[in-house]
């Protein structure tokens, strides 16, 4: 990723990248993050290139680090947070509700004795209880991407329809996700007319990713579960 840095004074400055790892780490011991030039002199008036590139080699969603850039006595500070991710595949999805954004990292320390990774994503949502009651609908944001450089990818669900009648409705059930960028799909939750007892309704969505660079075709499994109020 790239960035720059600019000096608006009419002196010359000099900075230093410091860039600590707070997330996932790789299973070579190789730092995940860094950041050239670390620190440089910029003229009065220049602007310096900068470049954050993330080496991951574990299938993560935790990569994590804290950016700061130290400039002598400069008083305003500048830090970032920097987030990264890690498939062994172009294309990917994940849980993009803010939920699940503001979880607490789930690290797996022990890489070297896990199992090899499954060839399917599976991620699951229950809808509050409390909204169908009112018969609110509710969304539910999922991201699929493409982290390739090169070649675009595709994605579908298969059993959409299905799941449109038990009132889970999938907006875009399928699309086109060009080189390093993503597509959100809304799923939105609204209950269906009920019966005399309430009831949960629940469906495993089910989908495809495929294409990018590494290609690779992977099966996207969603577990849905919405609730029915009683119809009085």
């Amino acid at each position: 990723m790239p960035f720059t840095l600019t000096n608006n004074s009419p002196f010359d400055v000099s900075y230093c990248v410091e860039l600590a790892s707070v997330g996932e780490a790789n299973a070579s011991g190789m730092q995940p993050f860094d950041c050239v030039p670390m620190e440089a002199l910029v003229g009065a008036g220049q602007t310096r290139d900068l470049k954050l590139t993330l080496s991951a080699d574990t299938v993560s969603l935790y990569y994590a680090a804290n950016l700061r850039i130290v400039v002598p006595n400069q008083k305003e500070k500048m830090e970032w947070r920097v987030q990264g991710r890690c498939w062994p595949q172009a294309m990917f999805v994940f849980d993009a509700s803010p939920e699940a954004l503001a979880a607490p990292p789930d690290v797996n320390r022990f890489k070297d004795q896990a199992l090899a990774a499954p060839d399917a994503i599976v991620l699951e949502k229950t809808f509050p209880q409390t909204a169908a009651e009112r018969k609110e609908p509710v969304e539910h944001q999922l991201m699929v991407g493409n982290c390739g450089s090169s070649g675009a990818g595709d994605f579908s669900f298969d059993n959409a329809a299905a799941a449109a009648e038990l009132g889970f409705k999938v907006e875009p059930a399928s699309g086109k996700v060009d080189a390093s960028s993503k597509v959100p799909v809304i799923v939105t939750y609204t209950p269906p007319p009920g019966g005399p007892l309430a009831l949960w309704n629940e469906i495993q969505l089910t989908g495809t990713l495929r294409g990018g660079t590494p290609a690779a075709a992977v099966t996207v499994e969603v577990r849905l579960r919405g609730f029915v109020p009683a119809q009085l």
